[in-house]
């Protein structure tokens, strides 16, 4: 069985700043996610992880 990907990027700012953020990449290569830019990896690193856990008891709500 074929899953889905995080992949941890990084870049640097306008003010040479690195900056990190993780993208969500379904099984057929499309994006699915992009998280917000972090100062650090590890704080990104946290981010895939807190994602992974709230994914598995999110709900889908209508907002009108």
């Amino acid at each position: 069985m074929r899953t889905g990907k995080y992949r941890v990027r990084s870049g640097i700012n306008a003010y040479g700043h690195k900056y990190w953020w993780y993208v969500l990449v379904g099984t057929n290569g499309k994006t699915l996610d992009t998280s917000e830019m972090y100062v650090s990896k590890q704080g990104c690193l946290r981010g895939v992880d807190a994602a992974k856990r709230t994914a598995l008891t999110a709900t889908i709500e209508e907002v009108k």
